[in-house]
């Protein structure tokens, strides 16, 4: 997978839960439902197939665990605020 596909990938990912979000926020509940699930499974299916479970891993540290926009490792602190950030970390991961 190159850069630019991947930052397209999980920007479009991101809109999408945030068109979720949206509907949630109008009383329109299909978090549970086919429409909300098979975009799902279909994201994971595409980060599974193409990183190791350690990218997979920071993928979604980065999507949903990420409160301080940052990682540290022995002690230094490095970003993780961006898709380009985010890039940097996983490209290393790459089956």
């Amino acid at each position: 997978m190159t850069k630019e596909t991947f930052i397209k990938l999980i920007k479009d990912y991101q809109e999408f839960q945030e068109y979720i979000d949206k509907l949630y926020d109008l009383k329109i509940d299909i978090i549970n439902g086919l429409l909300h699930e098979y975009p799902c499974k279909l994201f994971d299916s595409i980060i599974y197939d193409t990183f190791t479970e350690d990218g997979s891993d920071w993928v979604s540290y980065y999507l949903y665990e990420n409160p301080d926009k940052c990682y540290y490792i022995d002690k230094v602190k490095y970003p993780l605020e961006t898709v380009d950030d985010l890039w940097n970390v996983v490209r290393d991961y790459l089956k």
